[in-house]
C-alpha cells in the first residue's frame, strides 16, 4: 500500500499522522512523484516469496506499476502482460533476460533431487506467466509527465508506460555488457575491500 502522512517541519515539529492509504500490487519497491506531484507511480516489483515450512512452496506474483491520483486517491494499474508476451522464449529472443523461466522450473521440480527437497515450484508453475519474472524497480519520469521509465535490473531491460492511458508500451532490452578487456570498458571492482580497483573480467552481466 501506500501511505501519505501529514506534513512535519523543523519550524512547526508534531507527530506524524496518517492521512490517505491507496492499494498497490505486490510487492512495492520504489515510488516517484510525477513533475507536476499530482500522480504517485510504485514499482511493484512481485518478488517470489517462499512459503510453507521445511520445503518453500514458491508464490511468484506479476510485476506491475501503479498510478496513483493524489487528488482522487485511486490507483490504476498497468499491468505487464502486453509486453512480457505469452513465451520465455520471446522475450530471451528480444535479449530480455528471465531469471526463473518456466521450463527451469518443470526440471527443478521433476528432475532434480537436491532442489525438490528445497523448493516446490508446482503454485508458481500452474500460475506462470512471462510476466511474472518482470520485475520493475527504479523509476524516472518525462518532463512532461506523459511518459514512466521502469528500469527492470533483473531482466536487463526498460519499460515504458504511457501515462494517459495507463498501459505498458514496450520493454527495451539492454542486452549483455562484456566485462573482460575487448568489451570497451575499464572494468569492474569485484572485490570488497573499501578500494576500488578496476579490472578486466571474462564474463558478462
Amino acid at each position: 500500500a501506500l501511505l501519505a502522512f501529514s506534513r512535519v517541519t523543523r519550524a512547526a515539529p508534531a507527530s506524524l499522522a496518517q492521512v490517505w492509504e491507496v492499494g498497490v500490487g505486490p510487492g512495492p519497491d520504489s515510488l516517484l512523484p510525477s513533475p507536476d506531484c499530482k500522480t504517485v507511480a510504485v514499482s511493484n516489483q512481485g518478488k517470489g516469496q517462499c512459503t510453507g515450512g521445511v520445503v518453500c512452496q514458491l508464490i511468484d506474483p506479476e510485476g506491475s506499476v501503479s498510478l496513483v491520483d493524489v487528488a482522487t486517491r485511486s490507483s490504476k494499474t498497468v499491468s505487464l502482460g502486453n509486453v512480457a508476451g505469452s513465451s520465455d522464449s520471446a522475450l530471451q529472443a528480444e535479449g530480455v533476460h528471465i531469471p526463473l523461466p518456466l521450463n527451469a522450473m518443470v526440471y527443478f521440480d521433476d528432475f532434480s533431487n537436491k532442489k525438490m527437497d528445497m523448493v516446490n515450484f508446482a503454485e508458481a508453475r500452474r500460475k506462470y506467466t512471462p510476466a511474472t519474472m518482470l520485475e520493475p524497480e527504479a523509476l524516472a519520469w518525462a518532463p512532461d509527465g506523459s511518459k514512466l521509465f521502469a528500469a527492470l535490473q533483473i531482466n536487463s531491460a526498460i519499460l515504458t508506460v504511457d501515462v494517459a492511458t495507463a498501459t505498458a508500451e514496450r520493454l527495451t532490452p539492454l542486452g549483455l555488457q562484456d566485462w573482460g578487456a575487448s568489451g570497451g570498458t575499464q572494468g569492474l571492482d569485484t572485490v570488497r575491500d573499501n578500494a576500488c580497483q578496476l579490472k578486466h573480467v571474462p564474463e558478462f552481466s
